[in-house]
């Protein structure tokens, strides 16, 4: 995703707020304000009590999604059917990756808490890519769900009845296991799109992304 902010930001196609923004109401009502006149997402730099910046609206636009997976044409669902085809048909070399990787230790408070109406309860994480393995067979699992802050220990969700992550979640506890779930902020596009994709629940949406990935687009 830094490489798409920058992208943007190069081309004048990101807007740019510097000045402090507080996360409850504030910045949601700069980003509908934004929207009514133009689908320019937006780089948030100063957020009250964090360090962390926030961007939104980087899929708000379908002149944008067609350029980010090569939908020269404009026909979106005509090349995502092309690049998911194109996907089943090949099978995913997995390798080890030997990059160190350093990571931030981060609690859940260090996160812009963003609270976007007045009838939320809380602050929301709403573009996070939940994932998570089916506990009968580990087939890995990328979707999206709203996450309320709770406290520093909790985050809240509801799950439909329909969701994969839902079914994973009553086979952990026919097991009597916790599911593990990760929660991945600002992953690159392809893991987005294939979080919004509708696949078998024996299919692997995490090699649906690596896949897409390797297509240059």
């Amino acid at each position: 995703m830094r490489e798409l902010i920058e992208t943007l930001r190069d081309r004048g196609e990101i807007g740019i707020i510097n000045r402090e923004v507080r996360g409850k109401f504030e910045l949601a009502a700069v980003c509908q304000s934004s929207q009514r006149q133009s689908e320019m997402p937006l780089l948030f730099n100063n957020v009250e009590g964090s360090r962390y910046h926030v961007v939104t609206n980087i899929y708000g636009s379908r002149k944008r999604l067609c350029e980010l997976i090569g939908a020269d044409s404009g026909l979106f669902c005509q090349r995502w059917s092309e690049l998911v085809s194109h996907e089943s048909s090949r099978k995913t070399n997995n390798k080890e990756n030997d990059t160190d990787i350093e990571y931030d230790q981060v609690s859940l408070l260090d996160l812009p808490q963003i609270t976007y109406q007045e009838r939320d309860a809380g602050p929301y994480i709403t573009a996070g890519v939940f994932l998570a393995s089916d506990p009968e067979n580990g087939v890995p699992n990328l979707s999206f769900h709203r996450a309320m802050h709770v406290n520093q220990q909790e985050l809240r969700i509801r799950l439909g009845t329909t969701h994969h992550l839902t079914k994973y979640q009553l086979a952990a506890e026919a097991q009597n296991q916790a599911l593990e779930v990760a929660i991945l902020i600002g992953p690159p596009t392809p893991y987005v799109l294939a979080a919004a994709a509708t696949i078998p629940k024996s299919e692997s949406e995490v090699e649906l992304a690596m896949n897409i990935s390797e297509i240059p687009i």
